[in-house]
């Protein structure tokens, strides 16, 4: 069973008044649905839900603990809602699931050996940074690592190059490219003076703008 544990509430107001109510009282308005379960509406507490989804966690499985029930209930974070500016958490669903059976989720991707790898001038491009794989609840790693080290100039890995562990199948398409090795751009002497000319022009034509206005 799942090693990180949160304690819920039954809510019974919803909309938004109730919601704004809850988090000024420190709470985080939450559903949960899923296997052989009936929509619930929640309310979590705001700093372990707040410091579960900052912890790179976020994927994985959960013992839920709602109060009044006697059973906890596995689940997965289904979905996060957070403010864009201030990033502070407004909702969150929560599916519930069944031990036996394969989930699809998403998790990162994380690069490593790249202080090992060939001085050969090239740049890693991390192009895919999360992979959707399917798998047992039980089973879902917190990331997929990458190792980059035997990688060269030009070499390009794709999905289908990956190692996962046993038990985890990538949904993603085989041929979809994780990285690639590329070489730095450098900018000839002629690009720079042409892009300095360009910013000059643009300078002028401002202030000519400016003294006609006036």
């Amino acid at each position: 069973m799942a090693e990180i544990a949160l304690e819920a509430q039954e809510r019974a107001l919803t909309g938004k008044g109730a919601a704004r109510k809850l988090r000024a009282e420190g709470f985080i308005p939450a559903i949960v649905y899923g296997h052989k379960s009936d929509n619930k509406h929640l309310a979590i507490s705001e700093k372990p839900l707040t410091r579960l989804v900052h912890s790179g966690q976020s994927n994985a499985l959960i013992e839920l603990s709602v109060d009044g029930e006697k059973e906890k209930r596995p689940v997965i974070i289904k979905e996060i809602q957070a403010d864009p500016i201030t990033t502070h958490l407004l909702h969150v669903d929560f599916l519930q699931v069944a031990l036996d059976e394969p989930v699809n989720t998403v998790v990162p991707v994380v690069l490593v050996g790249e202080e090992q790898r060939a001085h050969d001038g090239g740049i890693v491009e991390h192009i895919l940074r999360e992979l959707e794989i399917s798998c047992l609840p039980t089973i879902i790693p917190e990331s997929i690592e990458v190792n980059v080290s035997d990688l060269k100039l030009y070499d390009t890995l794709n999905v289908e190059n990956l190692k996962v562990p046993a038990g985890i199948e990538v949904t993603n398409s085989p041929d979809e490219v994780v990285l690639s090795i590329v070489a730095p751009v450098i900018e000839t002497e002629e690009e720079t003076e042409e892009a300095e000319d360009v910013e000059t022009t643009a300078a002028e034509e401002n202030g000519a703008e400016a003294e006609t206005e006036a």
